[in-house]
């Protein structure tokens, strides 16, 4: 099966990224999380979330520091590694080669980033990557 992979600098992955993101805080954080802002260039996607912390967090935060809350958030990111960077794959069609995942306490933000293959590789038809004559050329 042939096809297209989106352009990296595309206004619509850019947009399906941070709705991706968005949905799986959602899914796995007692977070308020509902806006992202992703951005693209040639082997790395940002992904910046805002407003990331629950009532009970931001207290936590307030009363007794950030270090337990962050350190929280971090197990759980690291858990969750594999659906974020499937996530990316599937919507940029190459592979994450490494993913970063930091969070900061006030404002309430989460950094997620993820560092693609080199550009020339794809994906055959099995699923799997491989690089491209062009890659191999390198």
């Amino acid at each position: 099966m042939n096809f297209d992979p989106p352009l990296l600098g595309d206004e619509k992955l850019r947009m399906d990224i941070s709705a991706a993101m968005v949905d799986l805080y959602c899914k796995h954080f007692p977070s308020r999380a509902t806006m992202a802002d992703t951005f693209v260039n040639k082997n790395t996607v940002l992904c910046v979330l805002e407003g990331i912390y629950d009532e009970a967090e931001l207290r936590q935060i307030e009363d007794e520091g950030e270090r337990e809350v962050l350190e929280r958030r971090a197990e759980i990111q690291e858990s969750l590694k594999d659906e974020l960077t499937g996530t990316i794959e599937r919507l940029t069609h190459r592979r994450v080669m490494a993913f970063m995942s930091m969070n900061h306490g006030d404002p309430a933000l989460a950094a997620e980033l993820f560092f693609l293959e080199r550009e020339g590789t794809s994906r055959g038809d099995n699923g799997n990557v491989s690089p491209t004559p062009a890659a191999l050329a390198h």
